[in-house]
C-alpha cells in the first residue's frame, strides 16, 4: 500500500516539474519571437 501511494506521489511530481519546464521554455520562445519580430 505505502509503496503505491508513494509511486503516485512521485509520478505527480514529475508531471508538475514536466508543467514548469515546458512553462518556462514557452516563455523563452515567446520573449524570443517578440524580441526577433521587434528588431526585425
Amino acid at each position: 500500500m505505502e509503496v503505491e501511494q508513494l509511486a503516485c506521489c512521485e509520478s505527480a511530481g514529475v508531471g508538475l516539474q514536466m508543467t514548469h519546464w515546458s512553462i518556462r521554455s514557452l516563455a523563452l520562445v515567446a520573449r524570443f519571437a517578440l524580441t526577433t519580430r521587434m528588431s526585425g
